[in-house]
Parts: structure tokens; C-alpha cells; sequence
């Protein structure tokens, strides 16, 4: 009876470590390229006389996915001055330089721009 125990845990024991082998190999398979840093450009009001060009810079899925969760209200519905400001703040508009939302009293586009950000911040989540 001990030895039938012994050898049900050895059983055991092999076929977890077999799994966790396994699974690091999945793990690594997966892997893909760091997205911090990368950037992306795209037109906002494309196509019209107010077109321009913003590009963004990737701050990591960590800082994208605590720009995200605060950019909601208490019904969980988007706020799109939160997630513009909070990506301001955090640099991930890179181009053109903003410093604030007043650049959007003499530029149009502020609701494309809160949409390409939330599409891009959330590419990889």
C-alpha cells in the first residue's frame, strides 16, 4: 500500500512538472515584442481642410491600462476628458507638442482624438 501511494505521487509529481515545462514553453511561444515605446501616427479629421496629423508613443500596458481604468465614470462609461488629459500628462501624444486640452479650442477633432487613443492604448489589453 505505501509503495502503490509512493508511486501514485511520483506519477504525480512527473506529470505536474511535465505541465509546467509545457506551459513555460506556451509562455514563450507567446512572447511578443516589447510594446513600450512604440509610437503610431494617424490624421485626425482626415480628409477635410482641418486635417492634422497626432502621433502617439506606447507607455507600456501597466501605465495604458491605469490611464484606462481611470478614464471611466462611475457607471463604467468612458470619459473622454480624462483619457485625453491623463494621456497629455503622461506624454503619450508626442506629436504635435500639447500641453493641455485648450489646444483643442482652436483645433477640431477632440472626440477622434480621445477614440485613437483609446484604440491604440488598448491594441495589446
Amino acid at each position: 500500500m505505501a509503495n502503490e501511494n509512493l508511486s501514485k505521487n511520483a506519477e504525480l509529481a512527473i506529470k505536474a512538472q511535465k505541465q509546467k515545462q509545457a506551459n513555460a514553453k506556451s509562455a514563450e511561444r507567446a512572447e511578443l515584442k516589447d510594446i513600450t515605446g512604440q509610437t503610431k501616427t494617424v490624421k485626425i479629421l482626415e480628409g477635410t481642410e482641418h486635417e492634422w496629423s497626432m502621433t502617439m508613443r506606447h507607455p507600456g500596458v501597466p501605465t495604458a491600462s491605469s490611464i484606462l481604468d481611470d478614464a471611466v465614470n462611475r457607471f463604467n462609461n468612458p470619459v473622454p476628458s480624462t483619457l485625453v488629459t491623463d494621456c497629455i500628462d503622461q506624454g503619450i501624444i508626442v506629436s504635435p507638442r500639447i500641453t493641455s486640452t485648450d489646444f483643442f479650442n482652436t483645433h477640431d477633432g477632440f472626440y477622434e482624438v480621445a477614440g485613437q487613443l483609446y484604440s491604440f492604448l488598448t491594441q495589446r489589453l
